[in-house]
């Protein structure tokens, strides 16, 4: 590769380092208000995670990280789902919401994009800014509607 190539690694990794620090990374997606083209299709048949809209009831906050970015815990009562919940209460994180503008609070009723890694459900921000074309409280009801149908909801217990 020779001493240019090497130059241009060490470029790359300083700026992924100084981006990770400066915590530019946590509120930044490619792109804002683009729904997909194929929502129907990957939300239906390829999306990993969970499509709700619930109401928070517990909020635990983890230190700051390397990065400076908090995640947050969060559980929530499942009020209507359109995929990927099985069961009326839900444990997510969230990481770097604040510096998003997202404030968690418990009682706060919200719209949920929540991906799936190793098991665990992680709010995506990203998801949300594209969905239904608004940042960042999207317009979700009727565009949900439009691509996933009517929402599920769990029987109430007495």
């Amino acid at each position: 590769m020779g001493f240019l190539g090497n130059l241009l690694r060490l470029l790359l990794l300083l700026s992924t380092m100084f981006l990770a620090t400066t915590g530019v990374m946590a509120c930044s997606c490619e792109t804002y208000n683009q729904p997909r083209p194929d929502a129907r299709e990957y939300y239906r048949k390829k999306f990993h995670g969970a499509i709700f809209t619930g109401t928070i009831q517990a909020v635990r906050n983890e230190p700051e990280g390397s990065a400076g970015i908090t995640t947050t815990e969060l559980t929530v009562e499942v009020d209507e789902y359109w995929a990927g919940v099985t069961k009326p209460f839900l444990t997510i994180l969230s990481v770097g919401a604040e510096s998003c503008g997202l404030e968690w609070r418990i009682g706060k009723k919200a719209f949920f994009i929540a991906e799936k890694y190793d098991g665990q459900l992680y709010e995506s921000m990203c998801e949300r800014a594209n969905w239904g074309g608004q940042y960042p409280e999207a317009k979700w009801t009727s565009y949900t509607l439009k691509v996933l149908g009517r929402a599920k909801r769990f029987p109430k217990s007495n």
